[in-house]
């Protein structure tokens, strides 16, 4: 409300502008609470070494989807989610999704009961990367043998054929 009284019309455009209230108000976050789930993924004792450390979890990228937030209580949202990089606090790289979001009421949003739900997606994504390496490998194995390999759908229809089959 202080911003639209001082004139600002797109927050979007204010956040980018760099001005020094932009850093304070992306970086003040108040947490009031995190289940042992998220201090374990953040490798926290407690939360209040997690409120201490916000600056070493938040990445750049981290720090944008704040900012959607941000931007969409401005436009009158209550949602954002998005995946985005974070770190432990040993330094360990998490991959995680995030859902954000002010419970309302009749209306009213309730700003001291905002939500931050988190999913850790660092393993599955490995394990996603190492199967489609691994695939490629099977691909270029399969492509280069002398034999013939061909695969066939219920179908009929000829799925894999390589230079051999063919």
């Amino acid at each position: 409300q202080r911003l639209r009284q001082s004139g600002v019309t797109d927050l979007g455009a204010w956040l980018a502008s760099g001005a020094p209230e932009v850093a304070a108000l992306v970086g003040r976050v108040t947490i009031n609470d995190l289940n042992l789930a998220a201090l374990r993924l953040l490798a926290a004792g407690t939360v209040r070494e997690v409120q201490e450390n916000l600056g070493k979890i938040l990445t750049p990228e981290a720090v944008a989807l704040r900012r959607r937030a941000l931007i969409a209580i401005w436009n009158g949202g209550n949602c954002v989610e998005g995946e985005t990089r974070i770190f432990a606090l040993d330094g360990t790289p998490r991959l995680t999704f995030q859902r954000w979001w002010v419970p309302a009421e009749r209306g009213e949003y309730h700003f001291g009961r905002t939500q931050l739900a988190f999913v850790d997606l660092t393993r599955a994504r490995a394990t996603e990367q190492a199967l489609v390496a691994e695939r490629e490998r099977l691909s270029v194995t399969l492509r280069a043998m002398s034999e013939a390999v061909f695969t066939v759908a219920p179908d009929g229809r000829i799925q894999f054929m390589n230079e051999a089959a063919a």
